[in-house]
């Protein structure tokens, strides 16, 4: 789907092709809400693990440390309270998930010099519709700062290591994590999603990003 490991002569095809298909899927799909109730039920299945099975992450984890990463991503990167609550879980329930995915990473890495990183995703990973992939989400600075003010500030009192904001396709998005890193002082990496080598998803030049 990201076609990374495709040849350069035909990456942007494939993307095309990819989206293409993603947005055929959509068109089929208009009024009827089938993927989008599919997303929200197998969603909590899969949040499960983290909080009723934590070891089997922390299992995942080690097998990346035993084969010599030097850095290991918690399993956070789509954990957000307002999913959380539109799959039928709480809040606190949110707020469990992303210390277990801290903890564990934290557990694996124990005697290694591995570091931990708190993987922190983009807005549109929790809207399940894509926005993800385009960016321009039609929100503010201020709201984008609330929505990953808590998810940054339970992570950052989990105690990692450092902060890994992923995939981000948002010039607005980018700046409203910058603000909370600056806020939290906390060391970070920021990684963008790119529709081509020179421009976010939301067409914004890399250089202004």
């Amino acid at each position: 789907a990201y076609a990374t490991e495709i040849d350069e002569k035909y990456r942007d095809s494939e993307q095309q092709t990819f989206r293409g298909f993603l947005d055929k899927l959509t068109q089929l799909d208009a009024g009827k809400k089938r993927f989008d109730a599919l997303a929200w039920t197998e969603f909590p299945k899969s949040i499960r693990v983290l909080l009723d099975n934590p070891d089997a992450v922390q299992r995942a984890h080690a097998d990346f440390v035993a084969a010599g990463a030097g850095v290991v991503i918690t399993a956070s990167y789509q954990v957000s309270r307002w999913g959380f609550e539109q799959a039928g879980m709480t809040a606190d329930d949110a707020d469990a998930a992303l210390r277990a995915s801290t903890q564990a990473a934290r557990g694996a890495v124990a005697g290694a010099q591995t570091r931990v990183a708190a993987s922190v995703g983009p807005y549109g990973a929790i809207l399940h519709d894509g926005s993800e992939y385009r960016g321009r989400y039609g929100r503010t600075h201020r709201e984008l700062v609330d929505f990953h003010r808590e998810r940054l500030g339970v992570l950052w009192s989990a105690g990692p290591d450092l902060l890994a904001c992923e995939t981000i396709p948002d010039i607005v998005e980018v700046r409203a994590l910058a603000d909370l890193v600056g806020e939290a002082a906390a060391p970070a990496w920021l990684a963008l999603s790119c529709a081509d080598g020179g421009h976010l998803r939301d067409g914004t030049p890399v250089e202004e990003a």
